[in-house]
């Protein structure tokens, strides 16, 4: 049930983080966005990215835990 807890506040902070780098996009860098259609590289947007991978993995490992481990199979 632990693991369950963890991907939740996970995906609080990837959502939190994902808010504060959305909200740090200048106008060039939309303008750049929309004529390229290519973002730079920032650390946030690294973060972001890595936030992401370990949230959508805890999911799924969350999901296996459920099935395996609560009588459901």
């Amino acid at each position: 049930m632990t693991i369950v807890k963890i991907t939740i506040i996970a995906w609080v902070i990837t959502l939190v983080v994902r808010f504060f780098v959305s909200a740090n996009i200048s106008k060039s860098d939309l303008m750049h966005y929309s004529l390229t259609g290519k973002l730079k590289t920032t650390p946030g947007r690294v973060i972001l990215g890595l936030l992401a991978i370990v949230s959508i993995g805890l999911t799924v490992a969350s999901i296996i835990w459920f099935l395996f481990f609560s009588g459901v199979i």
